[in-house]
């Protein structure tokens, strides 16, 4: 216990002395975030080499518990139980940590620090850190088999950037660290691990230190030095410290134990997919910056966050540890908490993307059945289109096909005709329409009989009226389109000829006559009116 207590009073003393000189080096050297850059919330430059003071008192703690083992030999040797590991441990961090400073220094591209991510979770992984075997509830157990070694790799990874993604608010990062070590602590202490207390705890007192000059208003920010290699540290000891005597991996601690970082990160992952944009594309639109943006203060914004990560972390460990009887309620139990959590936070800090994916799978869920007959008529029409020997016949196919297809109106003619002509439908004035253009139609197909027609115009006309558009109109048009295209250019090539096309009569007599439904009975109001083409 004394090397212990020795190490994490160093790792705190160095922390805090070394955190003032590197808040005036970063001033005097321009290593400063600026209001408006990446994913912070502040409004003045603050400094970002705080990880520098962390990453040293925690090396510092380290050297000062081995360095009483005279004096305390059990409790060193339990320090430094990892041997080649803890070794190992120190080197990968390492990696991050020149990886980070760097970038802080001078910015390099997301690829450089990924593939050093990926470097540092292989070196602990050949050294014996590995997620073999995952238990979600006690008795049931998950073998990985060959997934190991890259389930481990990514999770390493994926918390390292996880945590780099919350580091924006003032106070945030490290105060959500500490709340995953207080839980890692427990959970190692009751599963009997004699050494990962340790280690957090070193990491512990670096990080309160840090905490003294980043708490709002922050004087200092951790930075891709501090950020990656503090994440890297989590994604290990969280789960070293979740791991039965057996082996097993009690997966619901981690999880929830960082719970704040994944679910930030997984949300943020999630929107910038919807909108089509790089995942590693930086934005200000994290669980912190919606809440300050409705409206809570620096401080009430993390306290909130502190709120929810406890609670959460709290709700893992009962759950790890409780009597058998109970382990399935608490379980299911911290899925509908997670479930409950992420609604809330989607709805509540309105996260459009979400709102409408949600809109978008009710709405094909509740039309599927809908689409797939559409789908089916419109391959029907196509094949009736294909048997048709003659325009006039094409014509009546797609007569026929209206309601099927759920159409109010089918048109088909010049495409010149099309975007020019001006309809007044009386009663039903109110339509919207999709134009699909037969393409691959060619200028020397018609020009003889149809002066600058290029193409015809299959138009699918849809009532505004009806309680919900019809969804997969684009497919179906999709299938209608080649069809027709394959029947012009068929039939443009000899017998019957494209002269047999009645393009010339349509533009003689000035009009484009409906398609109408089967069923549709037409009044003197609901006629068309076509005005007068040139």
């Amino acid at each position: 216990m004394v090397a212990v207590l020795v190490g994490i009073v160093t790792a705190y003393v160095v922390a805090m002395l070394v955190m003032p000189l590197l808040v005036r080096a970063a001033w005097a050297w321009g290593v400063l975030d600026h209001p408006g850059a990446g994913h912070h919330v502040h409004g003045a430059p603050v400094p970002r080499l705080g990880g520098v003071a962390v990453f040293a008192g925690f090396i510092a703690g380290v050297v000062a518990a081995a360095a009483v083992s005279d004096v305390a030999p059990r409790a060193a040797r339990a320090v430094l139980e990892f041997d080649h590991r803890a070794v190992a441990l120190v080197v990968a961090g390492g990696i991050l940590f020149v990886i980070g400073l760097f970038d802080d220094l001078k910015d390099i591209p997301p690829a450089v620090k990924l593939v050093g991510q990926t470097a540092a979770a292989t070196v602990v992984c050949y050294y014996g850190f590995r997620i073999d075997v995952v238990s979600l509830v006690p008795g049931t157990e998950l073998h990985l088999g060959w997934l190991a070694l890259p389930v481990s790799i990514l999770w390493i990874v994926g918390v390292s950037n996880a945590f780099n993604l919350i580091d924006g608010l003032d106070g945030l990062a490290g105060g959500v660290a500490l709340i995953a070590l207080a839980a890692t602590t427990c959970s190692a202490i009751l599963l009997g691990d004699s050494t990962v207390p340790w280690y957090a705890l070193l990491l512990a007192g670096s990080l309160l230190a840090f905490l003294r000059f980043n708490y709002p208003p922050a004087r200092i920010f951790l930075g891709d030095s501090g950020s990656l290699v503090v994440g890297f540290l989590l994604a290990v000891l969280t789960v070293k410290g979740a791991t039965r005597p057996d082996g097993s991996v009690s997966a619901l601690i981690p999880l929830f134990a960082l719970s704040y970082p994944l679910l930030d990160t997984g949300i943020a992952i999630l929107r910038r997919w919807l909108r089509g944009v790089p995942l590693s594309r930086a934005d200000d639109r994290h669980i912190h910056h919606q809440l300050r943006a409705l409206g809570l203060t620096p401080t009430r914004a993390v306290g909130l966050i502190y709120l929810e990560s406890a609670g959460v972390a709290l709700f893992g460990l009962c759950t790890a540890f409780a009597p058998p009887e109970l382990t399935v309620a608490m379980t299911a139990g911290c899925v509908a908490l997670f479930v409950a959590i992420l609604v809330a936070i989607v709805r509540w800090l309105g996260y459009h993307e979400f709102l409408e994916l949600s809109d978008s799978i009710v709405a094909m869920t509740r039309d599927a059945r809908g689409v797939l007959q559409r789908g089916i008529a419109a391959r029907e029409v196509a094949r009736a289109i294909a048997d048709a020997d003659t325009f006039d016949e094409v014509v009546a196919v797609l007569e026929r096909s209206a309601p099927a297809l759920h159409c109010a109106y089918v048109t088909l003619g010049p495409e010149e005709l099309g975007p020019a002509r001006d309809i007044e439908l009386g009663s039903e004035r109110r339509l919207w329409k999709l134009d699909c253009p037969i393409v691959p139609s060619r200028r020397d197909i018609v020009a003889n009989e149809v002066p600058g027609v290029d193409a015809l115009l299959l138009t699918l006309w849809y009532r505004t009226g009806e309680p919900a558009a019809p969804t997969g109109t684009e497919h179906v048009a999709r299938i209608l389109t080649p069809a027709l295209t394959n029947w012009i250019t068929a039939h443009s090539r000899g017998e019957p000829g494209i002269a047999a096309l009645p393009l010339h009569r349509m533009r003689r007599r000035q009009i484009l006559s409906p398609v109408l439904s089967a069923d549709a009975q037409l009044s003197s109001r609901d006629k068309w009116a076509v005005r007068s083409m040139p």
